[in-house]
């Protein structure tokens, strides 16, 4: 098939597609208007880079852009059989399937009872290592539920945060994240090893895993009872479900780069105020508890690694480490074909610029190195998939963990009579130049960071304006400083 396309220069002018298919001409006119279906575009013999704009540019349309394929050259968009056919001139969109309003989600993947269900009884079987936290409680009511993992001591120990699920569709984020938290206890009171990691009480008695498998249970519920491709929340307008996009409502550049839609019509909508959703909420506010070292959110499709920041051109004072571990991570997760493996890079390189997202506000708050992972090539995949991808991602999330730890300073601030000092704490090569917060110690006047081997001047400042620095030389090993001040 050729395929020529154009994109106009202009940010407001409509981009031009046309697929030279005959098949495709007259298909759409055959579909029920009210009915969403998976549409594909494909641009086989052009570049990456081609492919990136057009994505771009479908999203800057307020198309729901499902998914881009850079192996196949191909965007996947969701769109309604009517909206379909009004774009059919100007696009010529190929439909790949569509399905009904009846939901068509294999009965196997979990219901957002039956994740709650699985996390209780993960805490009442491992009652030394598991507790289950209510983090939140959604616009329809519905508790949102977390899972604290650790051993039973009373020591100070460095948080690792995982969620699943802020959109809706994404049926296999939960299970991954479900997984996270049974293999961790399950290995940790049978004294075996996480594949490709240390034991798991070990790992355990180093660092307090934290899992949120389902941000969103009221759109998923929304999922398995009427529509398949909802995407976001129940946030209601008028009495009418509308819904907010989860993952552009984040107050961390919330709205900053045309990354988001304001229309409440749009699968993008980032809602009526920054944070304004409980969901998002119950996130941050147990990110602001446990204050994370590092965060894995699952999305999906597209076998991606996504790090930090989402908005077009701009990058951390930390992207050397987010580099580093993003692509050890990457290299990890073969694709579900066999043939490569995940792609790493940040959302405005590899996909398309977005802001107001979990991944960007955690990194932003807290230096947790932080990652958006996009799994699979479709949002509800086969069944048979299901044990694979929990397979591969096994080594993926004990490697990240592993790695933070290896890296990880422990920097603890007492004053000449021994008591913890809030202090703040500062590092030469890192500059917080796009609203970021300033680290801290908590109450217990200690701060946990990780950092990318090498050196640095650390500076810590005390209440009072007493201040200390010290020379840090990072090498792949865990550090403590202890500082009086």
């Amino acid at each position: 098939m050729r395929v020529v396309f154009t994109v106009l220069a202009s940010a407001s002018a409509a981009l031009v597609i046309f697929v030279s298919s005959s098949s495709a001409h007259g298909e759409l006119g055959r579909r029920a208007a009210d009915a969403k279906g998976r549409y594909v575009v494909d641009l086989a013999g052009e570049s990456e880079g081609a492919v990136r704009k057009a994505a771009g540019a479908f999203a800057r349309l307020g198309l729901d852009v499902a998914g881009v394929d850079y192996r196949q050259r191909r965007v996947e968009l969701i769109l309604t059989g009517g909206t379909a056919r009004s774009l059919e001139a100007k696009y010529h969109i190929r439909p790949l399937s569509v399905e009904g309003i009846v939901s068509a989600v294999d009965p196997r993947y979990h219901t957002p009872e039956q994740v709650a269900a699985k996390l209780k009884e993960l805490a009442d079987r491992y009652p030394r290592f598991a507790k289950v936290h209510e983090i939140g409680r959604t616009t329809e009511g519905r508790p949102i539920l977390a899972l604290e993992i650790a051993t039973p001591d009373p020591v100070l120990k460095p948080a690792v945060l995982f969620d699943g699920m802020h959109h809706a569709r994404e049926i296999m984020t939960p299970e991954i994240v479900l997984d996270i938290g049974e293999q961790l206890l399950q290995n940790a009171k049978e004294g075996s090893r996480v594949r490709f990691g240390p034991a798991a009480a070990d790992l355990l008695s180093r660092v307090r895993v934290w899992i949120v498998p389902q941000v969103n249970p009221d759109g998923n519920n929304i999922v398995w009872t009427s529509d398949i491709w909802w995407r976001k929340n129940a946030w209601r307008k008028k009495g009418k479900v509308t819904g907010v996009d989860l993952n552009r409502n984040y107050p961390f550049q919330w709205g900053k780069c045309k990354g988001s839609s304001g229309s409440p019509g749009q699968d993008a909508f980032r809602g009526p105020s920054a944070g304004s959703e409980p969901e998002t909420e119950a996130v941050f506010r147990l990110a602001d508890r446990i204050r994370p070292i590092g965060y894995l959110t699952y999305h999906s499709f597209g076998e991606l690694v996504l790090a930090p920041y989402g908005c077009q051109g701009q990058f951390t004072s930390e992207n050397e480490l987010l580099t580093r571990i993003g692509k050890a991570l990457a290299e990890s997760l073969p694709t579900d074909d066999g043939r490569s493996h995940y792609t790493y890079g940040l959302s405005w390189e590899v996909l398309y610029q977005n802001d107001g997202t979990s991944a960007d506000h955690i990194f932003a708050q807290f230096g947790a190195p932080s990652y958006a992972l996009e799994v699979n090539t479709s949002f509800q995949p086969s069944y048979s998939l299901r044990e694979p991808t929990l397979q591969k991602h096994r080594v993926g999330w004990a490697l990240f963990i592993e790695t933070l730890l290896k890296n990880m300073l422990t920097v603890r601030v007492k004053d000449e009579s021994g008591r913890p000092v809030k202090a703040l704490v500062e590092f030469s090569h890192i500059v917080h130049k796009a609203g970021e917060r300033a680290f801290m110690t908590d109450e217990t006047g200690v701060f946990f960071k990780v950092l990318a081997p090498g050196q640095t001047l650390l500076r810590v400042t005390g209440p009072e304006g007493r201040r200390h620095e010290v020379s840090v030389t990072m090498n792949e090993e865990p550090q403590v400083i202890e500082i009086t001040l």
